[in-house]
């Protein structure tokens, strides 16, 4: 079958602009879908642990303390018979000011491998952000709380990596 010119150029346009329009679209990626998070609050600044890592939130009004540990670990307390690591995340990410169990929530973390509590002064609550809606860590910030800063989002709330945090040897107390 013979095309004349005038339709070799028709079919050779449109294959240029369906060309284009392929080239246009992005495939969807990780960063297109939503996350959800656990937002709370530390002195005056709001941070969070995505939610796949927490296992749940308590009040405890008691802790264990334990001697010979890393200034972080604040001691031990007891969830439904298990017996986790209490953790300063204040301590941990280099901010000043104690840590008041008393008035304050206990983030579980988890992973397959490890488990602790954190403290945070309160817990903002859960809520679904978009992995593109978030910006990469700033400069500016203690080189000990950046090196568990995962993202910023839009409402300049600080996403911490707590698979990191879960995979920190430092946690591990006792073994050598």
């Amino acid at each position: 079958m013979k095309y004349s010119e005038n339709e070799h150029q028709k079919e050779q346009a449109i294959l240029k602009a369906r060309a284009e329009e392929l080239a246009r679209k992005t495939p969807k990626t990780g960063k297109d879908k939503d996350c959800e998070i656990v937002s709370f609050r530390l002195l005056s600044k709001a941070y969070a642990f995505e939610a796949m890592y927490v296992e749940g939130i308590i009040h405890i009004e008691n802790y264990a303390p334990l001697p010979f540990t890393p200034s972080f670990i604040l001691g031990i307390i007891s969830v439904r018979g298990k017996i986790i690591s209490l953790v300063s995340i204040r301590e941990l990410l280099g901010l000043t000011g104690k840590s008041n169990i008393q008035e304050g929530s206990v983030i579980i973390l988890k992973s397959e491998t490890m488990k602790f509590g954190v403290i945070a002064d309160s817990v903002l609550g859960f809520e679904k952000i978009k992995y593109n809606d978030v910006c990469s860590v700033p400069e500016g910030f203690k080189k000990s709380e950046e090196s568990y800063m995962k993202a910023i989002t839009k409402d300049q709330v600080v996403l911490l990596d707590a698979k990191r945090m879960l995979s920190d040897k430092r946690m591990i107390v006792g073994k050598r």
